[in-house]
């Protein structure tokens, strides 16, 4: 279920201007009834959510991905986070700037 969800998430990066139907779509993995009787449910919701059904998912294909459920009175509310990774080139930039400051230091210093 969770897959589905991030699969969809995914899907709304790659495809901003289908954000109405995956956000359906994602309604109706966790509650199938209301959203696919409210008045905003159209068929390319119903595709959104029949493809996210029909992928078949790896274990840790969506690693980067958190999903947070806030504590409160009501009704729980589920958020699926992305935690991004840092990529090489600015791991690059920062070990640089690092190495060169030290060099700096140390010239400083004679």
């Amino acid at each position: 279920m969770y897959d589905e969800a991030t699969f969809l998430l995914e899907e709304m990066w790659t495809d901003p201007a289908n954000r109405g139907d995956l956000n359906f779509a994602i309604w109706a993995i966790f509650n199938p009834t209301q959203a696919e009787g409210a008045s905003g449910w159209t068929a390319g919701a119903q595709a959104d959510l029949t493809l996210a059904q029909s992928q078949t998912y790896a274990p840790g294909q969506f690693a980067v991905l958190q999903i947070y459920i806030p504590v409160t009175t009501g009704n729980p509310q589920e958020f699926i986070g992305f935690t991004p990774a840092p990529e090489p080139g600015s791991m690059l930039l920062l070990g640089s700037g690092l190495w060169g400051g030290l060099l700096r230091k140390r010239r400083a210093g004679r």
